[in-house]
């Protein structure tokens, strides 16, 4: 399954920026590992840290009148130390894929995006650890600032794992800045908040809260190709009671096709990363 799922999205990332390369778009496709160490008041965790693979693509171009069209993804996929029960290991499973469509202006760039989730859903025991589904809309804004940018999405994020037990129905914000700190070497530092107010671990005024921040440094080797590290660390309530939290860890390699991207825009996957300790916590 990891790498069914790792083989499709990277086929799918590679064909839309070797396609949006031909088109003089700004693409790139990432790659990479990562390991992600938990704990949990209401889980037994066994074989932390867990370790995964990621893919990752991006692809955007102007469409006129100073407008902006631009198409993303990422799924990341962790092992389980052969537990085959969230209980023991927390979600393994996330994604994000995006369209985003905007305006630039002459103070900022203002946009609208919809997209699709992946989380580590659970009906019942025979069925923990699948992969479910969500949706996510929101609006975004970016802004030139020093030698880098700052950014900022709010928006709306529905991750149904489990009907009316495991539900996230709430707001997902994302604030961040990047920027080039010398020729070779950029950063990208972002915050992200997820809640839900009335469904997390159960529904009926049970609420869950995702916050995280996360940093990425990235080193260019040379004008296409970028060796990229990032480290997060996440922080999960469930109805104040129970609590998670991660610290992940990645190092993998950015490639470009056509002019590298520009904008640091991508579909936030904070509200399905809390999502996926629904089940786990309950």
């Amino acid at each position: 399954m990891t790498m069914k799922l790792l083989l499709s999205a990277a086929i799918s990332c590679l064909a839309v920026a070797h396609g949006a390369a031909a088109a003089d778009w700004e693409s790139s496709i990432e790659g990479g590992v990562f390991s992600t160490s938990r704990s949990s008041t209401d889980t037994d965790i066994d074989g932390s840290p867990f370790y995964g693979a990621y893919v990752g693509g991006y692809a955007a171009t102007e469409i006129g009148g100073g407008y902006r069209f631009a198409i993303d993804g990422r799924v990341e996929k962790n092992g389980d130390s052969g537990n085959n029960d969230v209980y023991y290991t927390g979600p393994t499973t996330t994604g994000a894929f995006g369209v985003h469509v905007g305006r630039e202006f002459s103070f900022a760039y203002l946009g609208a995006y919809a997209g699709a989730g992946l989380f580590t859903g659970y009906d019942d025991a025979s069925d923990a650890g699948r992969t479910a589904v969500g949706t996510t809309l929101g609006f975004e804004v970016e802004k030139a600032i020093w030698r880098g940018k700052a950014y900022g999405q709010i928006g709306y994020v529905s991750a149904n794992g489990a009907s009316d037990d495991n539900e996230f129905e709430g707001y997902d914000i994302t604030l961040g800045y990047a920027a080039q700190v010398t020729d070779r070497f950029g950063m990208n530092l972002f915050l992200e908040q997820a809640y839900s107010g009335s469904c997390f671990e159960d529904c009926g005024g049970d609420w869950g809260r995702y916050r995280a921040g996360t940093l990425e440094v990235n080193y260019s080797v040379n004008d296409k190709l970028d060796v990229v590290g990032a480290v997060s660390r996440r922080l999960i309530t469930a109805n104040s009671e129970d609590k998670a939290d991660e610290t992940n860890v990645y190092l993998g390699v950015r490639m470009a096709f056509g002019a590298k991207p520009t904008s640091n825009l991508r579909t936030p996957m904070g509200g399905f990363q809390a999502a996926g300790w629904m089940a786990p916590l309950d």
